[in-house]
């Protein structure tokens, strides 16, 4: 709004049902519409030309309640059913639920809302109760170790896990988004990982190509995965020999995938195995 005392309609979404709630995403990039028994959503990062996003059968009918968490990655959805669920919102041309429904208490009217720092989600009943929802990450690492077998307990996670890359080793992390940035840090200091993560405000694509060679050991791609195949030169030169690539959502968003696929194949000296971990992990080994 460029005038709070002169607002101008700048766009028109017409989403042919009874209005309940309307969602932003944090970015302002995606508005989400939620009737009676569904939802849909729209890119309106151009608000002259809304375009809706096309979403598949089990999200529309999920939302009779919708809340983007603070870090625009996850959407909490609350159906007619009184079900709960989560989502992953890092792609909204083609959302995944991140778990099962959970019957809550909520009755018809219920809502949901997220903790400034996403770590609670709160849920409104019908009993005329609030039920928080813990988010922490300690509770996931929990859950993750009890489904992995406990092949490492929570308290291993937390002493190994961050010194995987050696006293003298540093992770470096890509993002364009100032708010996920924010976020980022806020999780990094809170861990006591600060000093030892390198935040860098910069295109993903850019940043690759301008690295040196053999200047990673190991590389976690989870960014616009339409130009990994583009990015597949510079990925091959920047990884050291004998070191892995790691690309994630290989399960879930496989056709988005297809090129880049094909492109390891056809490369001499690499090694790939489609690990059935979350929503799928592709790992390559360079081996050349």
């Amino acid at each position: 709004m460029s005038s709070p005392d002169h607002p101008v309609p700048s766009g028109l979404i017409n989403p042919n049902l009874g209005i309940y709630g309307m969602a932003w995403s944090p970015e302002g990039q995606t508005l989400i519409v939620n009737g009676y028994d569904e939802a849909h959503s729209w890119d309106v990062s151009d608000w002259s030309r809304p375009i809706p996003l096309s979403q598949p059968a089990d999200f529309t009918r999920a939302a009779a309640s919708v809340l983007f968490s603070p870090d625009g990655y996850t959407l909490a959805t609350l159906d007619m059913n009184r079900s709960l669920r989560l989502w992953d919102a890092s792609d909204w041309s083609r959302p995944v639920p991140l778990s099962q429904p959970l019957a809550t208490k909520a009755q018809h009217g219920g809502m949901v809302a997220w903790s400034p720092d996403g770590r609670t989600l709160a849920v409104s009943g019908g009993d005329m109760l609030v039920r928080l929802w813990d988010m922490e990450t300690e509770t996931a690492v929990r859950r993750i170790c009890s489904a992995t077998g406990n092949i490492l307990t929570p308290e291993q996670w937390q002493r190994y896990v961050p010194d995987a890359v050696g006293e003298d080793g540093t992770v470096t992390t890509i993002e364009r988004a100032p708010h996920k940035i924010a976020m980022a840090e806020q999780n990094f200091q809170r861990a006591g990982l600060g000093p030892r993560i390198q935040q860098i405000a910069d295109d993903a694509g850019r940043f690759i190509a301008s690295r040196t060679a053999g200047e990673y050991d190991f590389i976690f791609l989870d960014s616009d995965r339409g130009q990994y195949a583009d990015w597949w030169p510079s990925l091959q030169r920047i990884l050291a020999d004998g070191f892995l690539l790691v690309v994630d959502n290989a399960i879930s968003h496989a056709h988005q995938l297809e090129d880049l696929n094909r492109l390891i194949t056809a490369s001499d000296g690499y090694l790939s195995s489609l690990a059935p971990i979350g929503k799928g992990e592709l790992l390559t080994l360079k081996d050349t």
